[in-house]
């Protein structure tokens, strides 16, 4: 903002005159402000204060001017420049000189012999303070001017006039960042785009300005990649922990000429095969003055861009059968749980196969149109699960002891895939154990408790010797050894599946189990306090049932945990 003229005389018979308006003619008392930016951008005119002083054509005593800067300026200490019919003068400044509070400048030139009209001319320099609260936009308060003489009779004469205020301006630079691919896995290369200009509120020049790149760990720098667009010097003062480049000088009116643009490769490391993204930070730093200058405010930007790694996706799937024997012309269940770990898998599917003897009866979730045996699943994301129950019945002619053979491959567009099996016996007569387990609610919030019924039952027509359950808790929620399970689990020991609960047969007084003869367990479980916003959500419990006639495989029940970040 350009300050404002103002017209301000005040005359007097003695011929003293002040006024503020610019650069009028010399025949009045002149106070002025060229224009001035923020930081004290005082180049050329810029920042000067000029005081024409008109006197009375005659020898004056004590003749004195003070000049009160408003709060945000400083006066420049050397730049004082006087001129006309004194130039012997002793200047002072009678208060800190701070940009905090107003700062008097006084020069006291004592007596003055202006008979031959010359007059005075005083120039001094002042600039912005780096105080804070000045800022862009803002209006200064006005300054005054204060002109003091005795005549030869001994009459004391004052005049005084106020500066137009002063508006700030200030350099403002954008600092854009882009790449090229935004996705990238480990070995792959990034082109980097660093692209910079004033805005268009710029209101001044900027100078020094400097560029910083810091790469994360995991984005190796290319040597020799680096080139430039945009007709502006550089230098390149990169070392072994930032890219650097220093632009020198930027002018105001840059941007009508386009971006200054900055382009580097950078390769993502072997070693980021276990993150998801990557951050690469970019600084944009500046000052509103030369670095020769009394006062140079300083001012950063910064922005980042974010590289996406594409993982490999880590599938798993278990396939679980009851009952194990299982009859003729009874129903046989099968259990598939899938979680991907990994990176996203697209086009993940579920292909089952089971014996030709078994007919398909439903599935929870039916499978593809037109199919028993495959489930579209789409794009699994990263710790994405679920289970498919399929019901499937026995036929009445299927041989004693025959083994029936079930499978499930979960896979996924990018040829990973994984498979689990399973096999069956047909018996006429032998124990079915089942069992299955249910919480008290799908959700457990950070210091919540869930409380989970494992039921097991010999649905078989045979006894079962020795049946034993086993429970897998998730290594994120807490359980009481003494406390949280009745029966009381008869070992336990921890792995990385999580604690791993175990009742023998004297636990469950299950040595014999006739059939329809059950039973059940009750745990409890709760979920840490802290951290309010956990990382993971999902807990996940793994259960089976065991005896001498069968072995079980684990089947899995999950819970989900809110995240709210």
């Amino acid at each position: 903002m350009a300050p404002r003229s103002l017209h301000l005389h005040r005359t007097h018979e003695d011929g003293g005159v002040l006024s503020a308006r610019p650069q009028i003619p010399a025949a009045a008392i002149l106070v002025s402000f060229a224009l001035f930016s923020l930081s004290g951008m005082a180049y050329a005119e810029e920042g000067y204060y000029s005081l024409n002083i008109n006197l009375p054509q005659k020898i004056l005593d004590d003749v004195i001017i003070t000049v009160n800067l408003p709060p945000g300026l400083i006066f420049e200490p050397g730049t004082s420049d006087v001129s006309g019919a004194k130039n012997s003068v002793l200047v002072k400044v009678n208060s800190p000189n701070n940009g905090h509070e107003s700062a008097q400048i006084v020069w006291n030139f004592g007596r003055v012999d202006n008979s031959a009209d010359q007059d005075i001319q005083i120039r001094f320099k002042a600039v912005l303070a780096d105080v804070s609260g000045i800022r862009k936009g803002d209006v200064l308060n006005s300054g005054e001017a204060v002109l003091r003489w005795t005549d030869m009779k001994g009459s004391a004469h004052r005049r005084s006039a106020k500066t137009n205020p002063v508006g700030v301006v200030e350099p403002d630079l954008a600092l854009q960042a882009s790449l090229e691919p935004a996705t990238a896995k480990p070995g792959e290369t990034i082109t980097f785009t660093l692209s910079i200009q004033p805005t268009t509120s710029s209101g001044s020049d900027a100078y020094d300005v400097h560029v910083i790149d810091i790469l994360p760990e995991d984005l190796i720098y290319l040597q020799g990649s680096m080139e430039t667009t945009g007709n502006l010097e550089w230098s390149d003062d990169s070392n072994s922990k930032a890219l650097q480049w220093h632009l020198g000088d930027l002018k105001k009116n840059y941007g009508d000429q386009g971006l200054f643009q900055i382009k580097f490769k950078a390769m993502v490391a072997r070693g980021a095969s276990q993150k998801d993204q990557l951050t690469n930070k970019a600084y944009l730093s500046w000052n509103s003055a030369r670095a020769d200058d009394f006062q140079s405010r300083y001012y950063k930007t910064e922005t980042d861009s974010v590289i996406t790694i594409p993982h490999k996706p880590v599938l798993s799937v278990n396939l679980a059968d009851y009952p194990d024997p299982v009859h003729q012309s009874s129903n046989l269940t099968y259990t598939i749980s899938y979680k991907n770990s990994g990176g996203n898998a697209t086009g993940a599917r579920i292909d089952a196969s089971y014996d030709s003897s078994l007919k398909f009866i439903s599935a929870d979730p039916a499978p593809d149109p037109g199919s028993e045996k495959t489930w579209s699943l789409g794009d699994l994301l990263k710790n994405s699960s679920g289970n498919i129950i399929i019901n499937l019945l026995t036929d009445s002619t299927t041989r004693e002891g025959r083994v029936l053979l079930g499978s499930a491959t979960l896979s996924a567009a990018d040829g990973t895939s994984v498979q689990d099996s399973v096999t069956t016996t047909v018996r006429r007569s032998s124990p079915s154990l089942l069992i299955d387990k249910t919480a008290t609610t799908e959700i457990i919030r950070p210091g919540g408790v869930m409380n989970y019924t494992i039921k097991y039952q010999n649905s078989g027509n045979d006894v079962a010797k020795n049946a034993t359950v086993t429970d897998i808790i998730d290594n994120h929620l807490l359980f009481d050894l003494v406390e949280g399970a009745s029966p009381r689990a008869s070992e336990y020991w921890r792995d990385d599946e999580g604690l791993h609960l175990f009742w023998n047969a004297t636990a469950l007084h299950s040595e014999t189990m006739a059939p329809g003869d059950e039973g059940t367990i009750e745990l409890k479980v709760m979920l840490p306090a802290k951290p309010e916003h956990p990382s993971m959500d999902k807990v996940y419990n793994l259960y089976k049932i065991d005896s001498n006639e069968s072995q079980g495989k684990f089947k899995t029940l999950e819970g989900s945990v809110p995240n709210f970040l």
